[in-house]
């Protein structure tokens, strides 16, 4: 069953259940309201909603800036890369299902 479930989620983007799960594993917090919030002119843009706060370079500092929260600038720039880098969405996938 994981097998499946590993070699299919690679192909697709991340849900923002995935986004949470490895914000938790990694920086010990969900940040569902963020993950909210970046995906969230998806509901109009569909997948070309990523030219807003898609930005790997410039966007996690204006969330440290906005929030003060280094935890949230880290989380922001993990949901980018998962977005873009399918090795990554991979790798972390099967982290996630091996810590259960």
């Amino acid at each position: 069953m994981y097998t499946r479930v590993y070699k299919s989620w690679g192909d697709k983007m991340p849900t923002r259940k995935i986004h949470n799960l490895v914000n938790k594993l990694v920086l010990g917090n969900d940040y569902d309201w963020l993950n909210r919030l970046i995906d969230y002119p998806s509901r109009w843009l569909g997948p070309r909603h990523r030219v807003l706060f898609h930005d790997e370079k410039h966007d996690p500092l204006v969330t440290f800036l906005l929030t003060r929260d280094p935890g949230a600038a880290l989380a922001h720039y993990l949901h980018i890369k998962l977005d873009k880098d399918r090795e990554l969405r991979e790798k972390l996938l099967l982290l996630a299902l091996l810590m259960g």
